[in-house]
């Protein structure tokens, strides 16, 4: 499978921003840039799988469907709110979902060893 590396440049790039984003949150302690984060991380592992079908062995399953869960989750919240360092999603049905700034990172981080391990294809 040959996968065009200007493809790949242009969404390590959008992992660099989301990086820099992931950052500016944490210094700020803004929910709504976590969120942000939260929904361009999820953009761009739906980049990553419209080149390289999810099927493969290189995605953690749990991992991805957890991303989707979150960012669907607060898609359709009734109410969100920062607890300490923690972000709370609070759903219609009263349900409870919550990640923290050191879980965005390591979704980043998730994201660069997809891209390597695509790379090395």
């Amino acid at each position: 499978m040959i996968i065009p590396s200007r493809r790949i440049g242009e969404i390590e790039e959008k992992i660099q921003k989301i990086d820099k984003l992931l950052v500016l949150a944490k210094i700020t302690k803004n929910k709504q840039l976590s969120f942000l984060v939260l929904e361009k991380i999820e953009e761009t592992l739906k980049d990553i799988i419209e080149i390289f079908p999810i099927k493969h062995e290189i995605f953690d399953k749990e991992e991805v469907q957890e991303i989707f869960e979150l960012t669907r989750s607060h898609r359709q919240s009734e109410m969100e709110f920062l607890k300490e360092e923690e972000i709370i999603i609070l759903s219609k049905e009263q349900e409870i979902n919550k990640f923290s700034n050191q879980k965005l990172l390591d979704f980043i981080k998730m994201l660069k060893v997809l891209i390597l391990k695509i790379k090395s294809f």
